[in-house]
């Protein structure tokens, strides 16, 4: 199991960076590669990635209002985490939002990576 942490949120075009975070259980091999919509370590289009979950945001609005930041086990290509990211135009067009994250987004990311710590403590958790 993979968790992302924080859930979606949104950023502004441009603007500095955002730091995700894996939460891997139920394995010896935590490390994972970071994605951005599937492209690995991002690019100029959808945002950039570091390798340690650092995402910064593309220089503009590309026809892409919304991407996906994945971390993807290194042991097992097919166990991943996701979440999203809106994107927002510095006039706040484009994605809406401007930085700011929901109480059901906060919710349900907080519980997942709950999950994802109570799994990774007790490894017979996540076969219940």
């Amino acid at each position: 199991m993979v968790a992302v942490c924080p859930g979606a949120v949104s950023v502004v075009v441009g603007s500095g960076p955002q730091t995700f975070a894996a939460s891997v259980a139920n394995t010896t091999d935590d490390s994972v590669t970071w994605e951005v919509s599937g492209v690995v370590g991002g690019d100029a289009r959808v945002g950039t990635i570091t390798s340690t979950g650092v995402y910064t945001p593309p220089a503009q609005v590309n026809g892409n209002t919304q991407v996906v930041i994945e971390a993807v086990l290194n042991s097992d290509r097919k166990v991943e985490g996701t979440t999203t990211v809106k994107l927002t135009s510095p006039n706040g067009t484009g994605g809406g939002g401007g930085g700011a994250i929901d109480l059901w987004t906060l919710l349900t990311g907080t519980l997942a990576l709950g999950v994802a710590l109570i799994a990774r403590q007790s490894p017979s958790y996540a076969s219940r």
